[in-house]
């Protein structure tokens, strides 16, 4: 459930206020892309757009042709519903799969996965399906074999197995530690660990926790299956807000907004807990820590290159780290020349570009959104430069 700040937004909306989002290509429509998804074997650029600022009445996925990736060319576009959250895409499949928090109301705690079909040869492309899911979910992560998907939800982690949507295993966040409180309405991210034997799930607001894999039994049949806690092996201290987490094949790397910095954490000692939750300090993982900008929001890890890359929303740059140094090397600005103005001035601005989602092409151009002025900038991969921002203004 997506709740809007306003009640009369809400009211309008159901009123049928706003009209629905437009679904031309020439110019293609962004709003407030939040997820970006790339298919090298495809071509393809897919967009994700949430509306999170309540233009419409629905949002979109706008796919662009890569057939050169430095002038994407917007081919179709979808309306999917509004308050989409992250993205997966299975290209050997031929599915995207999208967490949605949109609901009809605050009573709504049942929001939806989304998954659609990009296999062009289909009769069914494009087509989106809606599964049940829990209240809020936005994070997304799944197994190399690909066999499971694994959402976080409002104080819930969901696991799917991908053959069948129909139903979800649900293990519920503990909601005391220690004696004490947990808050957990901001568990918004997740992600495995590199050798997928726990998922972190991040926590804007508390502790984190980890779950231990095996120990969250992937669901039999449809409908909603409740694991209680059990499988939540371990609650970690020493963190105010984590956010996106990434991985490589040897650290877990996780975003903490308060203060700004990368955390690298080295999880591969973790075992199985046989008995109740353990409360640990993230200092007992940590291998580094590494500054990041103002507002990080999302990590994307570039083991080919050795990189790491972190949208730092508030800051309107990219931070570029080098995983085998484990340090910043580069500063990749994306502002529009009167956000860079406002920037040098040194003020704080909650309305720039605001960039957000990033995904890599054939290891040479990385594309970042602008969840504020609903752009897509290029980067190129060797001289770490903007080389392109898209769709021209009108």
């Amino acid at each position: 459930m997506m709740l809007l700040s306003l009640m009369a937004l809400a009211s309008c909306a159901d009123a049928n206020i706003f009209s629905e989002i437009p679904l031309s290509i020439d110019p293609p429509v962004l709003a407030n892309p939040i997820a970006l998804a790339v298919s090298p074997t495809r071509q393809k650029l897919y967009v994700i757009n949430a509306d999170s600022r309540v233009r419409y009445s629905d949002g979109s996925l706008v796919v662009f042709s890569l057939a050169d990736p430095l002038n994407p060319q917007a081919e179709q576009a979808v309306s999917v519903p509004s308050f989409s959250g992250e993205v997966y895409l299975d290209d050997a499949a031929g599915w995207l799969y999208v967490t949605n928090r949109d609901s009809e109301n605050e009573q709504d705690t049942q929001d939806t996965l989304l998954r659609i079909n990009i296999d062009e040869a289909s009769p069914n492309y494009l087509q989106v399906e809606s599964f049940a899911s829990a209240e809020n979910p936005f994070g997304l992560d799944v197994l190399s074999d690909l066999s499971s998907l694994f959402v976080s939800a409002q104080g819930e982690t969901l696991r799917y197995s991908t053959g069948d949507l129909s139903g979800f295993s649900v293990v519920a966040l503990p909601e005391t530690v220690g004696g004490e409180d947990v808050d957990l309405e901001q568990t918004r991210q997740l992600g495995l660990t590199p050798n997928e034997e726990f998922l972190w799930v991040s926590n804007l607001v508390d502790l984190s926790f980890l779950i231990h894999v095996p120990s969250m039994t992937a669901p039999t049949g449809s409908g909603r299956q409740e694991l209680g806690s059990s499988a939540v092996d371990y609650a970690v201290s020493g963190t105010v807000a984590t956010r996106d987490v990434g991985r490589d094949s040897r650290f877990l790397y996780v975003i903490e907004a308060v203060p700004s910095m990368l955390r690298v954490l080295d999880v591969d000692d973790l075992v199985a807990v046989d008995g109740p939750l353990q409360l640990i300090d993230i200092a007992t993982l940590q291998v580094a820590t590494i500054p990041l900008g103002g507002d990080p929001i999302k990590l994307l890890v570039d083991e080919a290159n050795s990189r790491l890359y972190v949208s730092n929303r508030s800051s309107d740059y990219i931070s570029v780290i080098d995983t085998d140094l484990l340090e910043n090397v580069a500063y990749i600005s994306i502002s529009t020349p009167e956000v860079e103005e406002t920037l040098e001035e040194g003020l704080a601005i909650d309305d720039g570009d605001q960039v957000f989602a990033l995904a890599i092409y054939n290891n040479q151009y990385l594309y970042a959104s602008h969840l504020e002025t609903s752009k897509i900038s290029i980067i190129d991969l060797n001289t770490l430069q903007v080389v392109k921002t898209f769709p021209d203004s009108e």
